[in-house]
């Protein structure tokens, strides 16, 4: 991790990021627990299902069948998109491959981005444009990854809100941290905590209560997507997150269908509530 944040704040939920921040540097395991961050006083860690069927406080992601027909059964999508197989690069290159292909979709880039506009008509705007603009919130750190000293894993393709008054940001995390149900890696716990802290840190933002974040976090072909926040004002931690996705060496539209949609529906969310 970066050396310890040097900063003063009257921001709660800022202050514990930072404490956060500088436990995860000491951390010797891959996965958080209570316990392995128990430098940092009284903080709890609440985690539980992503459910789409549920109200959500921050982020309302569109259905399966929106996205279904959004997407898929629109034909706009071509099987062929970045059809590649994974070449036995080490641990990041697969799981960039899967973000590549969903990013893709997201942003309206199509079949290996040859676009033919006398046969296709124009190139459809991305997506993920609704409401969400590209942002810069991008870190590669060895924390990301399963043994200190690579610098492999990183946040990148983050977006904010296109309503800067919303204190949200969504991004996608490729780290070396095999994916395990019921456990969250440090690497993911440490997108939480650096994107708060990027966020909560800046003018804009530093009177809001909350960051939410959400994020896929990937492994080699496998996936799943968070959403979390830390509120300082309860010293709290909470995660949810999708069961881990096994996409395989290649993108099958058929196969993948659900999980696909699963994904980009929650990449595809509208953001809601109150930060503040």
């Amino acid at each position: 991790m970066p050396p310890p944040l040097q900063f003063e704040t009257s921001n709660p939920t800022l202050a514990i990021s930072i404490k956060i921040h500088e436990a995860l540097g000491s951390m010797t395991g891959k996965y958080i627990s209570e316990e392995s961050l128990s430098t940092v006083p009284n903080l709890r860690i609440l985690t539980g299902a992503l459910s789409t069927d549920r109200e959500q406080p921050f982020f309302q992601p569109l259905s399966n069948d929106e996205v279904d027909t959004l997407v898929i059964k629109s034909g706009v999508y071509r099987d062929e998109l970045y059809q590649r197989e994974d070449e036995g690069r080490g641990l990041y290159d697969p799981a960039m491959f899967r973000v590549y292909e969903i990013e893709n979709i997201l942003a309206g880039r199509v079949s290996k981005n040859r676009w033919d506009p006398a046969e296709n008509g124009p190139e459809p705007e991305g997506l993920i444009d609704k409401y969400w603009e590209e942002d810069d919130l991008e870190m590669h750190d060895d924390i990301f990854n399963d043994t200190k000293g690579s610098a492999r894993g990183g946040l990148f393709n983050s977006y904010k809100p296109k309503n800067h008054a919303m204190a949200h940001v969504q991004a996608w995390l490729a780290s070396g941290i095999p994916l395990r149900e019921e456990k969250y890696s440090r690497a993911e716990l440490a997108t939480i905590v650096t994107m708060t802290i990027a966020r909560l840190s800046s003018e804009q933002y530093k009177s809001h209560r909350v960051s939410p974040i959400l994020f896929s976090s990937c492994t080699k072909h496998k996936l799943r997507v968070i959403v979390g926040y830390i509120d300082g004002q309860t010293n709290t931690i909470f995660m949810k997150s999708t069961p881990v996705l096994d996409f395989g060496p290649k993108l099958d539209f058929v196969k993948d269908r659900t999980n696909l949609c699963l994904v980009i529906g929650w990449h595809l969310s509208e953001p809601i509530g109150s930060t503040v």
